[in-house]
């Protein structure tokens, strides 16, 4: 057919018979003389040579077109099997227009034989210049003739699909089966990147993971497309087991057989068991969903962590500026550099570490010849040293200068009229104390530094070292941190504890409740007999009040039925009994920071959204471990 194709467009003039299509012509008739007298003589032939000419037929169209083969199309979109060969070299070049735009690629499967209007309104649609039909091939489902549309979009998953829906709100005719991603998208691209002029490597380095920042991997695509069919799929069937009537099919089976049950049992134990069927495989598409949103969300933090690398070694080019600035000698050293952290807080924390380092150069470390004077080395030096905890990054920033000049802050904290607090360099932060300065220049506005951590729930403590110097510790928490945790219920609250801070959960009753009366009432549990812990709770006033009412009630009880719950938490040696109405499950949560005024609630780490759609928030173990929040 391929060899007639090619004789047909030389014969309307469309096309030259050039010596491509002479050769394979040559050579299919020879070869056919010869398969034919294999043949006659009651042999089997050798058809190899004819399946390369073939193939040889069938690339010849896209080269005498000038052309790729439809077979680097299929492998670079990763087709499935249904469209193999089934590319015309139009279709081929229609999709490399695609793919040099930058279009997605979907599989739609369509039933458009019972409904003219949705078919017509469909066809207008892929006109209109929002989607483009590349290929489609006939698809079989039991007795219905489907078919398969290979289209281009310059539309993402989403919106696709939202189109989609505008065509088949119900989703009955028209559904995603599969989302392609271009296979050689971001490949070469080395080949094309260099230097970029002015740069240090460091600075080189934070250009290019900042520019990788929008950038979704080929595996991501994959896997939002794979997500975004099973989703289509699942849709299909809730539609389809919604709208059929299971009790109206097996009374209709019962009244063929006249009311026959032995005669109907075959019938309706089918029906059944194809409603079983599309059952279980809603349920199987939900477990692959559920396992492609994990893989996903892995995906997608996995581009957002960076090293801290890209936030620290721009430092010394930094650093280096200063002194010269400022007349100074500053080393700079760093630790924490492989630590891995999310762009959105290497970028925050961008402009804190400056101003600290800046007061750190101009104010604290003096000139060299003073140093020199006092006994001490003509170079400075400045430490930054990250350290990653499981719910917060604390960068500590250090100098070997003269620190912080304490009688400076005591003249301006008078001169503000704030008599009544503590004289010490924890005052620069206070707000409106203005820049802080040893005398030279205009200094730093510690005050305003702080107050901006503090948006985005971190904070800054300062103090100066007893051998010289000074210290700022600077805590910020973890942006989109997934974590494992225990959802529990504590009124009409919930909260969720890390898995790793939990011991224990008991259900305990009176015998093992103890209230001592020389703390404030306070209740203890006990776990063992020379083991007791006391009993934390998470809610204050008069729903405190009710929790402790229960526990009283469990007292009196003394080895009664009624019991109360405690979750067992613990950390650094540390533990407590936390008072808990309900437990919700084992969940693993994507934490989300308190910002704004939020970020002042003590307790907790963050807030997450939980499997149910209620918001839980993140308890903060070693909170709760060091203060006793019910007299709090």
């Amino acid at each position: 057919m391929s060899i007639i194709d090619l004789f047909a467009r030389a014969e309307i003039g469309e096309q030259a018979p050039d010596a491509l299509l002479l050769h394979i012509a040559k050579s299919f008739i020879s070869d056919i003389e010869i398969i034919l007298d294999v043949v006659e003589a009651g042999e089997t032939p050798d058809m190899a040579q004819i399946e390369k000419l073939l193939h040889e037929a069938s690339e010849a169209t896209f080269a005498s077109s000038g052309t790729v083969s439809a077979a680097h199309i299929e492998a670079r979109l990763g087709l499935p099997k249904a469209f193999h060969k089934v590319l015309t070299p139009e279709s081929v070049k229609n999709a490399l227009s695609g793919l040099e735009a930058g279009h997605r690629f979907y599989i739609v499967r369509s039933d458009l034989n019972q409904d003219e209007e949705l078919a017509a309104n469909f066809l207008n649609w892929m006109e209109s210049g929002v989607a483009q039909v590349i290929s489609n091939v006939t698809v079989f489902e039991g007795d219905c003739t489907l078919f398969d549309f290979l289209i281009s979009s310059p539309l993402a998953a989403v919106g696709f699909n939202e189109a989609l829906s505008m065509l088949d709100p119900k989703g009955r005719c028209l559904r995603v089966e599969v989302a392609l991603a271009d296979r050689m998208e971001g490949k070469h691209q080395d080949d094309k990147s260099g230097s970029v002029q002015g740069l240090t490597s460091a600075e080189e380095d934070a250009t290019r993971s900042m520019a990788m920042q929008g950038t979704i991997s080929g595996d991501m695509l994959e896997s939002i497309g794979e997500l975004v069919t099973g989703q289509a799929m699942v849709q299909h069937l809730l539609t389809r087991l919604f709208e059929s009537d299971l009790v109206r099919a097996v009374e209709s089976e019962l009244d063929s057989k006249e009311g026959n049950w032995l005669a109907a049992r075959s019938g309706v134990r089918q029906t059944l068991e194809n409603w079983l069927a599309s059952v279980e495989k809603l349920m199987q598409l939900e477990a692959q969903n559920s396992a492609l949103l994990s893989r996903l969300q892995e995906e997608a933090l996995a581009v957002r962590v960076r090293p801290a690398g890209l936030l620290l070694k721009p430092l010394a080019p930094f650093i280096d500026g200063l002194a010269r600035t400022y007349e100074r000698q500053v080393a700079l050293a760093t630790v924490g550099d492989e630590i891995e952290l999310d762009f959105s807080m290497l970028d925050s924390l961008k402009v804190a570490l400056r101003g600290l380092l800046t007061f750190c150069v101009s104010q604290s470390i003096e000139k060299p010849e003073q140093r020199v004077s006092s006994g001490k080395p003509g170079r400075g030096t400045c430490r930054v040293m990250l350290v990653k905890h499981e719910d917060h990054v604390a960068i500590t920033v250090e100098d070997d200068g003269a620190g912080i000049d304490l009688q400076r802050i005591v003249q301006r904290s008078r001169q503000l009229g704030w008599t009544d607090e503590s004289q010490d360099a924890a005052l620069a932060l206070r707000e409106g104390f203005g820049a802080l300065s040893n005398g030279e220049g205009e200094g730093v506005d510690l005050a305003a530094i702080r107050s901006q951590l503090r948006l985005l729930g971190g904070d800054l403590k300062v103090s100066n070292l007893p051998s010289g110097g000074t210290r700022f510790l600077l805590t910020q928490p973890l942006a989109m941190v997934v974590m494992e945790g225990m959802a529990v219920r504590v009124g009409e609250v919930q909260y969720v504890v890390p898995i790793d801070a939990i011991l224990r959960i008991v259900r305990s009753g009176g015998e093992e409740l103890m209230q001592v009366s020389a703390d404030k009432g306070r209740y203890l549990l006990r776990l063992e007999a020379d083991d007791v812990l006391p009993i934390q709770f998470l809610r204050r006033g008069g729903q405190e009040q009710g929790m402790e009412t229960a526990l009283a009630q469990c007292l009196k009880q003394d080895g009664g039925e009624l019991k109360h719950l405690f979750v067992v938490v613990g950390k650094e040696g540390r533990r407590a009994a936390l008072s808990v109405d309900e437990l919700i499950g084992q969940q693993q949560v994507l934490i989300r920071p308190l910002q704004g005024y939020l970020s002042g609630i003590r307790g907790v780490t963050g807030c997450a959204l939980l499997g149910s759609g209620d918001v839980g928030m993140v308890l903060d173990v070693g909170y709760v471990l060091n203060r006793n929040m019910d007299a709090d």
